[in-house]
């Protein structure tokens, strides 16, 4: 995304904010950190950046009552250092952490990790948002209401809108206990054997935090008492030797840290990598998987799978020929389509970036969400032709 020619601001509060863009003339961008910046397709014709890095204040925080206050530019890593002095963290772990992602930038974004199995995402944990429009109208949605916008819920219309429909400047979020603590389990695993796996653990009395399928291996996370952790990963290893193979193999993984921090990033991909985010049911990913390896022979590409095994959510790092990035991307799609799931682009290799069709064919609500533009963002201000179909 190039943005050279355009001039940047970096308010300090809401205040701030709020007067950068009545001040401000033309297309606006917001931004955080920057880390997910190649999300969605460039924007057009941006004039105006404003950066809320500099709006990292704690504005509130009631440990016993487990909420949050604070402006959208405050990195999630110092969010969470704050929590973890009182044995507390925002229950989200989606990548880019330790690169600066912001808040603010996890919300605009719906960014996750590998534990959005227990925990959801950050639409799920938020309370309120404090929003700017492009017109300068302010507004709050949740926790102490001021002002809302008719008709709609804004917390879950902002979250994940790529700043296409106002700058989100402060946020109000439900904290959740630290656990206390963990075990890593590998099970060797193709992509059928973790599909069965993800059967077996659906309808299971276990409630594992995080279920991932990468390198042949299904890596299931239990977290909380350590009472609780040991009798939970002993249940689900026998549950998964009655139900899915009796000579099934469950290592418990020493450096779990580790693993967890490379599946982590994995969702982010790397520089050189079209990294392409698919959905399907879950009973579905072995089709999923090997119609990623064919639209890889086809486009003449390699590939790297990575599954969220119980919610149906596939990442697929493409790497290779840039030229051939394009076609894997159409042909992963066409197959995913026939199975009634989607896919949609992430990062694009630079190379590659002019061929790739980032958000595929609109969805179905694509009659509302441009009433809802139309509403928010009349005149197309925000980050314009930045989101689906165009908006």
């Amino acid at each position: 995304m190039s943005t050279d020619t355009a001039s940047t601001l970096r308010p300090n509060d809401l205040g701030e904010a709020l007067e950068a863009i009545l001040d401000a003339a033309g297309a606006l961008l917001f931004t955080g950190g920057g880390t997910k910046l190649g999300w969605g397709t460039d924007p057009t014709g941006v004039d105006v950046v404003i950066e809320t890095t500099a709006m990292t204040d704690l504005l509130s925080y009631d440990a016993a009552d487990a909420t949050v206050a604070v402006q959208a530019g405050m990195p999630l890593a110092q969010l969470q250092a704050t929590l973890a002095e009182h044995d507390q963290w925002l229950a989200i772990d989606p990548p880019h952490v330790a690169d600066g992602a912001t808040v603010g930038g996890v919300f605009a974004t719906n960014d996750a990790g590998p534990r959005r199995l227990a925990h959801g995402t950050v639409r799920d944990l938020v309370i309120g948002a404090t929003y700017v429009l492009a017109d300068g109208a302010v507004g709050r949605t949740g926790g102490f209401v001021i002002k809302n916008v008719a008709g709609y819920d804004m917390a879950k219309l902002l979250c994940g809108s790529l700043g296409t429909l106002a700058l989100v400047a402060e946020l109000v979020l439900r904290v959740d206990p630290r656990p206390q603590a963990s075990v890593t389990l590998g099970i060797p695993a193709d992509a059928a054997t973790a599909a069965r796996i993800g059967v077996a653990l659906g309808g299971a009395p276990v409630e594992p935090v995080a279920v991932e399928w990468a390198d042949d291996t299904v890596w299931l996370q239990f977290a909380g008492h350590p009472d609780a952790v040991r009798a939970q990963a002993d249940a689900t290893v026998a549950l998964l030797r009655r139900q899915v193979a009796a000579d099934l193999e469950a290592d418990e993984v020493e450096d779990a840290d580790a693993v967890w921090r490379r599946l982590t990033d994995g969702l982010a991909g790397a520089d050189g990598q079209t990294v392409v985010r698919g959905a399907c049911l879950p009973t579905q990913l072995p089709d999923a998987a090997q119609g990623c390896v064919d639209a890889a022979g086809h486009a003449g590409v390699d590939v790297e799978i990575q599954a969220h095994v119980l919610v149906g959510v596939l990442t697929a790092r493409v790497v290779g020929d840039p030229g051939g990035h394009a076609a894997f991307v159409d042909a992963w799609r066409a197959r995913l389509s026939q199975l009634g799931g989607h896919a949609m682009v992430r990062r694009t290799a630079a190379k590659a970036a002019g061929g790739v069709d980032v958000w595929g064919s609109p969805p179905s609500a694509m009659g509302l969400m441009r009433q809802v533009k139309q509403q928010l963002d009349p005149d197309g201000r925000c980050a314009p032709g930045r989101f689906v179909g165009g908006m």
